[in-house]
């Protein structure tokens, strides 16, 4: 069994998540993915992980506007121990 993390993360549950997950499915800043990054490198373990994107623009939902994941995403660059899948 493969088992993924779907859900809004915490960032101070990003050590168990690298540990216990093979995918994180909710990534939704560039932050989050910044501190997955440095628990996969502790562990020595390639992430791969989803971003969240929030099309609607709904406040009560997480994710990252449209905009500011594409400005992210080329920030992105240096996470060498994640894998972005989708």
């Amino acid at each position: 069994m493969r088992w993924h993390f779907i859900g809004h993360l915490q960032s101070n549950k990003c050590r168990d998540a690298v540990e216990l997950f093979e995918m994180i499915e909710s990534v939704d800043s560039l932050a989050l993915a910044q501190e997955i990054n440095k628990r996969a490198e502790a562990a020595a373990k390639r992430m791969p992980i989803l971003l969240e994107v929030n099309v609607a623009g709904e406040a009560s939902k997480f994710g990252y506007p449209p905009a500011q994941m594409l400005a992210e995403l080329k920030q992105s660059t240096p996470l060498s121990r994640l894998r972005f899948t989708g």
